[in-house]
């Protein structure tokens, strides 16, 4: 199957506290600005967290963490229907990512809309209601790869615009939905980039012609004779 690396990724991490509970989720979970990392995805073994949210309360009060990843496919060379993708990433370990409603990936708005431009501080708050994929509440052991099936929405965004940006975030992050207790550290981690090989990969496939050609599964076909098989509809009557 066809795949894509992901050509930016710009990571956030932000933490506030307060003694008035519901101040600090507001404050933090609403922030419009926050200082980004562009990650340079040039260089090798590079990771990070993908997604945080975590609630520590002690004698000082209470403080928030959150962390998010805003990721740009350039999917220009897609025009046809894409019949099933999935996002992929290698871990480098996980915290309890199930915690609270686990993890999402979520349409963004960021680079510039069009992934023409680097992630801004600005973009922090660039995620919108609709997600790609998720809720998830498993991600892969350390040195695992695990592919997540993206939705329809995710699907025709891929064939219909140039780019597919969105954000990986955890899921009481993206909902807004305020915490009543601590639920301990709900984090998932992974590589950016192992080796010479970009981590984060967007794998689809194409609807189209669905039998085998010559032994070949379809999977593994791209054209026949030169045709893309989203355009073929039978071969040799088949």
């Amino acid at each position: 199957m066809p795949q894509l690396s992901a050509q930016s990724i710009s990571e956030f991490n932000y933490a506030g506290s307060d003694t008035n509970f519901t101040t600090v989720w507001n404050n933090v979970r609403g922030i419009s600005s926050a200082t980004v990392t562009n990650i340079d995805i040039t260089v090798a073994n590079d990771d990070g967290i993908f997604a945080r949210s975590e609630l520590i309360s002690g004698r000082g009060g209470k403080v928030y963490y959150f962390s998010r990843l805003m990721v740009y496919f350039d999917t220009s060379g897609i025009t046809s229907t894409v019949d099933q993708a999935h996002l992929i990433a290698t871990s480098d370990g996980s915290l309890n990512p199930g915690a609270a409603g686990g993890w999402v990936f979520a349409k963004s708005t960021g680079f510039g809309g069009d992934g023409k431009t680097a992630g801004a501080n600005g973009d922090v708050d660039s995620f919108t209601s609709t997600l790609y994929c998720g809720p998830e509440t498993k991600w892969p052991d350390a040195g695992d790869t695990d592919g997540f099936q993206l939705n329809s929405t995710a699907l025709t965004d891929m064939q219909n615009n140039d780019y597919l940006i969105g954000m990986y975030m955890h899921a009481n992050d993206h909902d807004d939905t305020v915490p009543t207790s601590n639920w301990g550290t709900a984090q998932i981690n992974g590589h950016y980039r192992q080796s010479s090989i970009t981590s984060i990969i967007l794998d689809y496939t194409l609807a189209g012609y669905g039998n085998q050609v010559s032994g070949i599964g379809n999977s593994n076909i791209a054209a026949i004779d030169g045709i893309l098989t989203a355009n073929i509809g039978t071969v040799i009557g088949v």
